[in-house]
């Protein structure tokens, strides 16, 4: 009777773990899609060719390197009701391992352009804080744009 029990938890858990990684695949595939959708301005058509056919080709290879990553990182074997510091930690480095590991590889492959932005914050002489959003592009531009607490707008 308590092994019956313990292998229906079991099956459970794998059945569970089942439907977590089908959804995983799925949301990978969806946000990666979304991502590009809305870089150009939520406008199927101003997507360029290039950008749909990377996403075509890498989008099955991401998922994939996703879901291996994400079960390294054994958010998989977690139990959700009871998510501790533990599982944030993990969650966030697994996302850190897949952004950046993306970024390296869709250029590296399909030698595409990323922006990177930079967030920086900076506490002035006067104990206000301001907010730098830098935006770093592959084509070479440089744009900087601080944002006070009374939401003024500098270009410099």
């Amino acid at each position: 009777m308590e092994n019956e029990k313990t292998e229906k938890r079991i099956q459970h858990a794998h059945i569970i773990m089942l439907y977590l990684i089908i959804y995983d695949a799925i949301a990978v595939s969806i946000s990666y899609f979304a991502a590009l959708w809305l870089r150009f301005d939520l406008r199927f058509s101003a997507i360029p060719p290039w950008y749909l056919e990377a996403w075509k080709s890498f989008a099955l290879i991401y998922v994939v390197f996703c879901i291996v990553v994400f079960w390294f990182f054994r958010l998989y074997k977690s139990i959700w009701r009871f998510a501790s510091f533990k599982e944030l930690e993990r969650i966030s480095i697994a996302t850190l391992v897949t952004t950046i590991s993306h970024i390296v590889l869709i250029t590296i492959l399909f030698q595409l352009c990323f922006s990177i932005l930079i967030i920086i914050i900076v506490q002035d002489a006067e104990g206000s804080y301001n907010l730098f959003l830098s935006n770093k592009s592959c084509y070479g531009c440089y744009c900087r744009l601080p944002l006070t607490k009374s939401k003024r707008l500098k270009y410099n």
